[in-house]
């Protein structure tokens, strides 16, 4: 009954890991989707197609900055404190003015996908194709599902009563178990429990590890990878919406 249970756990857990993949992946697919869609916003709307390409750009670092929060201390220097912060990244594409202003967001997913919107509303009103422009739309939607979708994981973790009262029980379990074995197997029983100890803790530390996925998945390699396909359909489709590092007109 026990295995059942530890099993169930490390199942529920990489449930979440799974969920939280698929989600990642979406965001580099949304991403993708809206720079390539950014090529149909007219010369008119220049300055708002530079908008959209910079917000595919840096939303992956925002994602990564909102999803692991960390703990801070008033101390900044601290050792103990820790969180991911995106400041640089979007100072890097946006510039120092638009990456302060993030900065004091709650949310900076959803305050640059707004944005976005925002940025395709001038585009639309500039002669964008009104196809073209709900497909945008329908993207920057999709980012707002994705960016809810982490939300939910983020805030729900398994309860933390749940696994200290499964991981005591396992060590109950296991402290008595040379007791009922030593009967029929005598010095056996030293390797057969050594071994059963370690299968098993070894289940409840994976199911552990894996409850807060966003600290093990590559989150931050995923916004670069949306960084470089966004710098590279910049290229490719001509949108000029970087000059060097920084996305122009930001």
């Amino acid at each position: 009954a026990l295995g059942l249970v530890l099993v169930f756990r490390t199942n529920s857990s990489y449930a979440r890991l799974v969920e939280a993949r698929v989600l990642l992946g979406n965001l580099v697919r949304c991403v993708r989707d809206l720079a390539r869609l950014a090529q149909y916003i007219p010369d008119a709307a220049a300055s708002a197609r530079r908008e959209v390409v910079g917000y595919a750009a840096t939303i992956g670092y925002a994602c990564e900055a909102h999803v692991r929060k960390g703990r801070t201390r008033a101390n900044e220097d601290d050792p103990t404190a820790f969180r991911v912060d995106a400041s640089g990244d979007l100072a890097r594409i946006l510039g120092e003015s638009k990456a302060a202003e993030y900065s004091q967001a709650s949310n900076q997913p959803m305050c640059m996908a707004a944005a976005a919107s925002k940025a395709l509303k001038r585009a639309l009103e500039a002669g964008m194709p009104g196809m073209m422009h709900s497909e945008c739309e329908a993207a920057v939607t999709e980012l707002h599902k994705i960016i809810g979708g982490c939300e939910r994981i983020q805030s729900t973790p398994i309860p933390m009563s749940y696994t200290r009262h499964t991981s005591r029980s396992l060590m109950l379990w296991l402290l008595t178990l040379p007791f009922a074995l030593w009967p029929a197997m005598e010095l056996a029983t030293i390797p057969a429990v050594f071994l059963i100890t370690y299968l098993m803790l070894g289940i409840d530390e994976i199911g552990i590890q894996i409850e807060e996925p966003f600290a093990i998945l590559p989150v931050k390699p995923l916004a670069e990878v949306c960084e470089r396909d966004v710098r590279e359909l910049d290229k490719q489709l001509n949108l000029g919406a970087f000059v060097d590092q920084r996305a122009v007109g930001v």
